[in-house]
């Protein structure tokens, strides 16, 4: 069933100033309106000589002589990603990686995943691929396994490209078929069928770029709207991401805000624009342009690989303003 209007449609039920919904806020907090839009044109970081952060030995981010900065609620928009749309963009990455690796050495290092291989990236992309399809498929409520045999990867490297592609046509045709309003396990907090749908869309982009960066030596492009949706889906399921990865549940702060800027979407349709403020119990973030003690500007596609931790701060068309060890603690709790 390809008619939904976009990736996450529980992502329209925007909330309404004095509603008290907030899609966008995690489960540590549920703040109502706050703040005020910066009315100056830039909404970089605050550079203020009374913005001293410290990383205490107990991993908490505290702030000196700083106010926490409200964000601004609620968002995201829905970003007109609609069902068919994903699916040929899972289809043309899914494509375009059995093309690099047809004839590259599967010991090749993979430089955004220095622990794996790039026959290990490929082995894990090609066994998430046929764990989606068969949640989609048989729409379990609570985690299921594959077998080994389910799962069917082969040792030998010259039967892995058919063996991926495979994979990637049977998810393609499993989430064309679904429901995405069916109900189905998840791990983030929309338990639907469209979970699977967003989070294969980014899973199967950013291993992409890990293939094309070990084949190529350079990532390709994302389309913007992608790139601004994974942004938002990062932030979404990183609270979740807490329950198998343990320095996410350490992530937390005293109101330190960071703004990431996207240079490409000023006067877009799309939000180019998001802030992060951490809280004793977590984090929230919104779509605002407001002021942060920190900054990441760069073009959508390049915050998306940042966010990801797929090319660092100092890569070219990257700018990092303001704290340094406020983005430094960030990085070092959402890495994966």
């Amino acid at each position: 069933m390809l008619n939904q209007p976009c990736i996450n449609p529980a992502l329209e039920r925007m909330a309404k100033p004095g509603s008290g919904q907030n899609p966008a806020i995690p489960p540590f907090s549920h703040p109502l309106w706050a703040g005020a839009l910066c009315e100056n044109a830039s909404a970089e970081a605050s550079t203020s000589a009374n913005s001293r952060f410290r990383v205490p030995a107990h991993g908490a981010v505290t702030c000196e002589g700083v106010r926490p900065v409200p964000t601004l609620a609620p968002s995201p928009a829905c970003h007109s990603l609609q069902s068919p749309r994903v699916l040929d963009l899972i289809k043309a990455d899914v494509s375009r990686v059995g093309a690099l690796i047809a004839d590259a050495d599967p010991a090749g290092a993979v430089p955004s995943c220095p622990d794996w291989t790039l026959a290990e990236v490929v082995g894990h992309l090609g066994q998430i691929h046929r764990w989606a399809t068969a949640l989609v498929t048989r729409l379990p409520q609570e985690r299921i396994e594959l077998t080994t045999e389910e799962a069917g990867e082969p040792a030998d490297w010259a039967a892995k490209a058919d063996w991926f592609a495979e994979g990637g046509a049977a998810l393609v045709d499993a989430l064309g078929r679904v429901d995405p309003d069916a109900p189905c396990y998840a791990w983030g907090a929309d338990q639907h069928a469209r979970f699977w749908l967003r989070r294969q869309l980014h899973e199967t982009a950013i291993h992409r770029v890990d293939v094309e960066l070990a084949v190529l030596g350079e990532a390709g492009e994302l389309d913007p709207a992608v790139a601004v949706d994974n942004v938002d889906e990062f932030l979404d399921n990183l609270p979740y991401m807490a329950r198998f990865r343990r320095a996410v549940r350490e992530l937390h702060g005293d109101g330190e805000t960071i703004h990431l800027h996207a240079t490409d979407l000023d006067g877009a349709d799309l939000p180019g624009e998001w802030l992060i403020t951490l809280e004793p119990n977590g984090f929230r973030w919104s779509h605002a342009h407001v002021k942060g003690a920190a900054a990441v500007r760069g073009t959508a596609r390049d915050l998306a690989l940042w966010i990801n931790h797929r090319i660092p701060g100092s890569a070219p068309g990257v700018e990092l303003l303001g704290e340094e060890p406020l983005l430094a603690y960030w990085g070092a709790k959402t890495a994966f």
